[in-house]
């Protein structure tokens, strides 16, 4: 995110704000949606598995804010990650809870999510001072505008679409082909299980009793087949883009009041107004324009 002629403190700078501040709210998120409601737990618990979700979550504000770095101001990017994250929960909560979804990469929770939650963003931020601004590139020139950019109105300073977006979609399709073809003689019950734990049998089911007897290893599922769980990866792919668009455009609506101060033209791609900048005289600073 360093590659703006002049928006490379504030894209280091930010990010590492927003990550530290971030992870810390995503940790509140989480325990609250995974062991108070999932678990049903009186507290939060604060752990080595609970600190790496909390990591992610704040991971997915960082990837949308590269779609809109840049063009936001500080305060509007603390209220994006904030709601960001809140929607992250909701998707998380709906995917695990009740699709029953395997998504061991991220490549739909953490991926897709993020981008297309910073596009919707983006789309609802829209601002035609930001297309080709003179201070949008890491040289003399630009970038050229896509086409998501003029037609779409939706403008991606970092391509997090083609780099998180679109990868992630790839990933998710291929996950579900994958459910499709998983058997047993090739993972074996407790691999199987281990991955699409909702392929498990029932409760007190004939074949929960056989492995039972087996002496094989695993939670009580819902006897799902394999063309069934893969129909839940579909869905869940589903499910996490409507969330995501939808979690985006509420966002944008609620950051694009003045309320949160959201930058001047002047102001975009560019640390003056808010860092102390190497003064332009000192050797290689000065071709910085």
């Amino acid at each position: 995110m360093t590659f703006l002629k002049k928006y490379g403190y504030s894209g280091v700078g930010y990010n590492f704000f927003i990550a530290a501040l971030l992870s810390q709210w995503g940790a509140i998120v989480n325990g609250c949606f995974n062991q108070i409601y999932i678990d049903g737990k009186d507290h939060i618990e604060i752990g080595l598995r609970s600190l790496i979700s909390a990591e992610y979550a704040a991971v997915t504000v960082l990837i949308s804010f590269g779609v809109v770095l840049g063009k936001v101001s500080r305060l509007q990017l603390l209220v994006i990650g904030i709601l960001d994250i809140l929607f992250y929960a909701v998707n998380n909560l709906l995917a695990v809870k009740y699709l029953k979804y395997s998504d061991a990469g991220g490549s739909i929770f953490l991926h897709a999510f993020a981008a297309y939650f910073g596009l919707a963003l983006s789309w609802i931020l829209y601002n035609e001072n930001s297309l080709d601004n003179y201070n949008e590139g890491s040289s003399y020139h630009s970038d050229i505008s896509a086409m998501i950019a003029k037609s779409l109105k939706i403008h991606d300073t970092c391509g997090v679409h083609n780099l998180h977006g679109i990868p992630g979609i790839f990933g998710g399709i291929a996950g579900a082909v994958i459910t499709a073809l998983a058997q047993v003689d090739s993972y074996g019950y407790e691999g199987l299980f281990s991955v699409w734990g909702a392929r498990a049998p029932k409760m007190n089911s004939i074949e929960y009793w056989e492995l039972k007897n087996m002496s094989v290893k695993f939670d009580v599922g819902d006897e799902r087949s394999a063309f069934v769980q893969a129909g839940y990866q579909v869905a869940g792919i589903m499910v996490t883009l409507a969330i995501s668009i939808f979690g985006g455009i509420v966002t944008g609506l609620i950051v694009k009041r003045e309320i949160f101060d959201p930058p001047a033209e002047e102001q975009l791609f560019d640390d003056e107004d808010f860092w102390v900048l190497p003064q332009k005289h000192i050797e290689g600073y000065e071709n910085i324009d």
